[in-house]
């Protein structure tokens, strides 16, 4: 039987996005989950996400999976990984952020998406993403933190304090990257680093 990987894409994105990922190469060895998140909805928030995700895989019958997650998707693996430890074997997880520092809160007030800014999507609850230390430190998954030194949300230091953070985590800094940066000329290196850090 193969195991089964779940994907979760970044604001604005959605399931398909990991076909310029490198999904090919993922489905020699996984079955592929990489479901649509919710639409940008005002009370939506990453913990909704991960109550989603974990209803999904009860519905699917899958006790623990193993979980890739870009920005948004990698905060809603935060969720689920700190709510039901128990879940997640191991995720890889980019461009994530413990809270939304300001020079993302300042980017973020100037996008606008489907009518509304993303600060008032991504913002409204100061709950959502505010991960400390100490709720970090119940993931139980191995973890794979990726981040670009050229992110411009979320500082660099960041993705060292979620490494940090995670008991069974190791990171990746990739050079000259941005925010999310797994498509184009980084892909095939990153796809062979998760590829590797899964097994």
């Amino acid at each position: 039987m193969t195991p089964p990987l779940l994907f979760l894409h970044g604001f604005g994105g959605a399931g398909a996005d990991f076909a310029h990922a490198g999904r090919e190469v993922f489905e020699r060895e996984y079955e592929i989950i990489a479901p649509d998140l919710r639409s940008a909805e005002r009370k939506i928030t990453h913990r909704q996400f991960a109550i989603d995700m974990l209803a999904l895989l009860d519905a699917r019958g899958i006790a623990k999976i193993k979980a890739i997650g870009v920005s948004m998707g990698a905060g809603t693996l935060l969720h689920l990984a700190t709510r039901a430890p128990e879940r997640v074997e191991a995720m890889v997880i980019i461009s994530s952020t413990m809270h939304f520092p300001e020079q993302a809160r300042a980017i973020m007030r100037q996008t606008m998406h489907e009518g509304q800014s993303v600060a008032d999507w991504l913002l409204h609850d100061p709950t959502d993403m505010n991960f400390t230390a100490a709720d970090l430190s119940k993931v139980t998954a191995r973890t794979l933190v990726i981040y670009g030194d050229r992110d411009p949300l979320y500082p660099v230091e960041m993705g060292v304090s979620i490494y940090r953070a995670i008991p069974n985590a190791a990171l990746w800094v990739m050079p000259n990257a941005g925010h999310g940066d797994i498509f184009g000329d980084t892909q095939p290196t990153f796809v062979a680093t998760a590829m590797r850090f899964l097994r």
